[in-house]
């Protein structure tokens, strides 16, 4: 668990300036700006970077979304950047967790309201993370 939270704050911090690493209790957040789209064609191609996406986080939403995650123990890692909606206003945000435990994940996205996940650009029912559904 420390060589993962030392790899996620050492990942920040050599590929990206605008990284902030926060703590709190045993909850490591990450937080990137994208630039020029970048971060979506890295989700699209990079697992590694990127396992899990939430679209549709208002800007106003993000930071209490950001409280209600602080209340978890665990290691995680996310990336906010803004996402285009179809007036071309950027007044929603991507969502991206990385390198999280999938049963961690179910339990806190269902806390706070998430129900839907998008994972390799499909659509999935938060309650099925963590278990061994089969992939069509």
């Amino acid at each position: 668990m420390k060589k993962v939270s030392l790899f996620i704050g050492i990942f920040a911090i050599l590929f990206s300036s605008l990284s902030i690493a926060q703590t709190s209790k045993e909850v490591t957040f990450i937080f990137k700006k994208a630039e020029n789209n970048k971060i979506f064609k890295k989700v699209g191609k990079d697992q590694k970077t990127a396992d899990f996406e939430i679209s549709g986080l208002a800007n106003s939403e993000v930071s209490t979304f950001i409280e209600k995650v602080k209340k978890f123990d665990g290691v995680i890692s996310f990336t906010i950047a803004p996402m285009l909606n179809a007036n071309n206003n950027r007044n929603a945000n991507f969502v991206v967790f990385q390198r999280a435990d999938k049963n961690f994940l179910r339990k806190m996205l269902l806390t706070v309201g998430v129900n839907n996940v998008i994972i390799d650009g499909k659509k999935v029912p938060t309650s099925s993370l963590g278990e061994k559904a089969s992939s069509k």
